[in-house]
């Protein structure tokens, strides 16, 4: 008997500890102090640690807890609304106008990924018109040319490299101004669109090194900061796409999204699907680092994720319209 009633103790200490850390989480989450990787890490992995509060709530609420339950139902209720901005469709978002698409496909390949058939299988299935890729390697490109399943466009842009600094653009819309720019150390790619009608479009490929290890992170929060800075001195419409190495609950994110920036996913109401890590057999992806957002001018009319075998990213595939409000 003593030592069920020492367990049962035991196990509301627990519960108070865990809504204890969940409160110092929280607060960790909003107010976000510094760039260490702790404050970085906690955000990234936001909102997964609310669903603690789910296990103690029904504990709680069987064994008549009511306090216990009540605080724990707080918790919830904050995660609910950390969520829904993020897995809601955007009901403001503008309606497509016209006949006009572009489909973007945007993959993290990983850099010593040596068979990229089976992500040529999915660029060949999907039939984009813009393909986007990181980490792009020498022999990257020496898998994917061997596919075929690029050849059919007529513009491109390639920036392999040894490490993950490499990028490539293929499109069959015509591409112009293309250009390698640096954020910090790591190469970024810009240039122009310029479809049959409704003019052209800027399209920026970006990537950052992870915010972890040596000059880590402050070293991702400097180039953040530079894509912001670039991505605020494009000429509208614009599109973002690639591994950003941050997530939506991150605020040196988010500061790029208040350049008038739009995350495909979140618009789509597909914020929930996760893109890293994808090949773990045990742990299933619980990150979106890999993004595609747009400006006014355009929207956002599907969103998917493909496979990406040989790489630990899943590609991303969104279809953008002319919006109505383009003019």
């Amino acid at each position: 008997m003593d030592l069920a009633r020492s367990l049962g103790r035991a196990w509301w200490v627990l519960c108070w500890v865990t809504l204890a850390l969940l409160a110092a989480f929280t607060i960790i989450r909003i107010w976000q102090p510094g760039e260490s990787e702790l404050v970085v890490g906690m955000a990234a992995v936001t909102p997964w640690p609310y669903f603690l509060a789910w296990v103690v709530a029904v504990a709680a609420l069987i064994r008549r807890k009511w306090r216990v339950a009540g605080v724990a139902l707080a918790f919830i209720a904050i995660q609910i609304v950390l969520l829904w901005p993020t897995w809601r469709p955007d009901v403001t978002a503008a309606p497509a106008v016209g006949s006009w698409r572009l489909k973007v496909f945007d993959a993290n390949v990983r850099f010593n990924n040596l068979d990229l058939h089976g992500i040529a299988e999915e660029i060949a299935n999907d039939h984009p018109d813009v393909v986007t890729l990181e980490e792009f390697s020498e022999a990257n490109e020496k898998s994917l040319l061997s596919t075929g399943a690029v050849d059919r466009y007529h513009w491109r842009y390639l920036h392999p490299s040894d490490d993950s600094t490499g990028f490539a653009v293929w499109s069959d819309v015509p591409l112009t101004g293309s250009r390698t720019w640096y954020a910090g150390s790591h190469a970024e790619y810009s240039g122009v669109l310029n479809p049959a009608a409704g003019g052209p479009i800027s399209l920026l490929v970006v990537h950052t090194y992870a915010p972890y290890g040596a000059f880590e992170p402050q070293q991702w929060a400097n180039q953040l900061a530079a894509i912001k800075d670039r991505a605020a001195r494009a000429p509208r419409p614009l599109i973002v796409a690639g591994d950003f190495n941050a997530t939506g609950d991150m605020r040196q994110f988010r500061s790029i999204l208040n350049e008038g920036l739009v995350d495909s996913a979140v618009a789509r109401g597909q914020g929930w699907q996760m893109t890293w890590p994808r090949n773990h057999r045990v742990v299933p992806p619980f990150l979106r680092p890999d993004h595609v957002l747009y400006s006014a001018g355009l929207t956002a009319t599907s969103y998917s994720l493909g496979h990406g075998a040989g790489s630990d990213h899943r590609p991303v595939k969104v279809t953008l319209a002319r919006a109505a409000t383009s003019g």
